[in-house]
């Protein structure tokens, strides 16, 4: 049996995929059951009612998971976060591209809440490092977000790099 946050990350990963191959809620319902093989009962409870709040809960959970939690107080292990994380979209490529379009596109409601999880990471790491400017502290969301998703950066390099992250930070 499957645990709880296992479902919601697959159901996420299949809603954030099928919005990348079919186009902003051009997929059904029986195309999300097809791809993950949970019933329509298991995805209305875990995700909503309809396809956009489907689509914003799978968007809500991949943010939360993509930059970790909000309310983080100590320190973060920026090497296994990045590295769990990178294992995840090599394997999972869907929400980064989701990630990719939406966040260049204006005026969206994906684009806004993009934006939001953005200045709440950040936001975050002002908290766990309160010696950065907020440019140091851009910077280090910019390196951070590179070291995730930049395709020539190998893992060997992403550890490497997390690695000097910490400590110019630190930890």
């Amino acid at each position: 049996m499957r645990r709880k946050s296992e479902t919601l990350q697959i159901l996420a990963n299949a809603v954030l995929a099928l919005e990348i191959k079919r186009g902003h809620l051009r997929w059904k319902v029986t195309e999300l059951n097809a791809a993950t093989g949970f019933s329509r009962t298991t995805i209305y409870q875990y995700l909503g009612d309809s396809k956009e709040e489907m689509l914003r809960s799978a968007l809500r959970l991949f943010l939360d998971w993509f930059y970790g939690p909000r309310d983080a107080r100590g320190p973060v292990d920026w090497r296994k976060q990045i590295a769990e994380v990178r294992k995840f979209l090599l394997a999972n490529p869907a929400p980064i591209l989701f990630y990719q379009k939406w966040r260049a596109s204006p005026g969206t409601w994906p684009q806004a809440a993009l934006r939001e999880s953005e200045q709440a990471f950040r936001e975050k790491l002002g908290a766990l490092y309160p010696h950065l400017t907020p440019a140091q502290i851009l910077i280090v969301h910019a390196l951070l977000h590179g070291l995730v998703t930049a395709p020539f950066v190998s893992p060997r390099q992403a550890g490497e790099g997390a690695a000097e992250l910490e400590r110019i930070l630190g930890k």
